[in-house]
């Protein structure tokens, strides 16, 4: 039953702190992810600003929107004059709110300076993966641009070549240019052990304390629990009467429960009970290890019970079950448990 008990609270140890470790893994990972992620955004802005710096565009340029939309929160359309005319573009809501700025000024500049040499993927995430590294962040980058026209269709599209582009990897999507017909996708090369494998090495090891901590601690409650039960039971007192000059032994197992060895009976609320000369006798060899917590082993019962003749451990299960069933029948509290090649008389 203890081996049983052991197992339980070693299984119970290891789910709680595999329950730990899983959400102190998924706060962390989704905490740093969120960093990365921002970092990521923050530097190809960076990127964006100095390849705007490096085309080194120069001449005013005006944005203009739908004088039929003034009143709008935000218009259906939107035209930019420059020294080449006028450029009519759509403005969609959803890409408005993800462009890289919302600088006026900044927007019409894109579109002014892409729309005249497009972005090179390829030259871009170099720019990128230097702003990267900058801020401490040595992680494998690619991008992908697709460019759409007046009449929102797709006319090129350029993307880094890497194997490991896919949408688990994307990090941001962004468009640029007041129009947002420049639409990029950054993606990043990482994975739960790159993002944090420091705090998984600490994590395991914490778990494994904790699994350890959990199944000691229940280990030493139970034992305790054991030893605050049998304080808490009535102690098994030995009467020793004289009658007729006669010692008589009388055991108190509870309250109301009492062992008379010499007349091998039990008294259960004033109702006796004979007990068969054997259950006597080996009752009696328990109350007598008190100070071993009523542990005997199979070797000692066998010398007591049959000292004359050599027996099995077999006979030695049988007459301990058949005191058993007598202790249950008075009292399920009363109990005798199997230990390694003994048995234990719990009260």
């Amino acid at each position: 039953m203890m081996k049983a008990y052991n197992i339980i609270l070693l299984a119970i140890a290891i789910c709680i702190g595999g329950v730990a470790f899983f959400f102190a893994c998924k706060y962390t990972y989704e905490s740093k992810l969120s960093t990365l992620k921002q970092k990521a955004k923050d530097t190809f802005i960076e990127a964006v600003d100095q390849e705007v710096k490096n085309r080194k565009v120069e001449g005013p340029l005006v944005s203009y929107f739908d004088p039929k939309a003034v009143a709008a929160e935000i218009p259906d359309s939107v035209y930019i004059r420059d020294s080449l005319g006028v450029h009519w573009y759509p403005l969609d809501r959803k890409k408005h709110y993800m462009n890289i700025t919302d600088n006026t000024h900044l927007r019409t500049l894109h579109s002014y300076t892409f729309g005249i040499r497009p972005i090179v993927a390829d030259s871009l995430n170099i720019i990128w993966r230097k702003y990267l590294l900058k801020t401490h962040l040595p992680v494998e980058s690619a991008l992908s641009i697709s460019v759409t026209d007046e009449k929102e269709k797709v006319k090129s599209c350029d993307k880094t070549q890497c194997e490991w582009c896919n949408f688990s990897n994307i990090v941001f999507t962004f468009y640029i240019g007041y129009a947002c017909e420049i639409e990029v996708k950054g993606y990043i090369h990482y994975s739960i052990w790159s993002i944090m494998h420091v705090e998984l090495l600490l994590y395991l090891l914490l778990c494994v304390f904790l699994v350890y901590g959990i199944y000691k601690t229940g280990i030493l409650a139970r034992k305790k629990l054991v030893l605050m039960q049998q304080k808490n039971t009535i102690e098994v007192l030995k009467v020793v009467k004289e009658v007729d000059a006669t010692p008589v032994r009388a055991y108190m197992l509870k309250e109301d429960i009492i062992f008379y060895a010499e007349e091998k009976t039990i008294e259960f609320r004033g109702i006796k009970t004979k007990l068969a000369p054997q259950a006597s006798e080996l009752l009696e060899l328990f109350l007598n290890n008190k100070e071993k917590h009523y542990v005997l082993k199979d070797d000692e019962i066998m010398s007591s019970l049959w000292s004359y003749r050599m027996e099995r451990v077999d006979n030695v299960h049988k007459a301990v079950g058949r005191l058993r069933n007598i202790l249950n029948k008075l009292n399920p509290d009363i109990d005798i448990e199997r230990r390694i090649e003994a048995y234990q008389l719990l009260l």
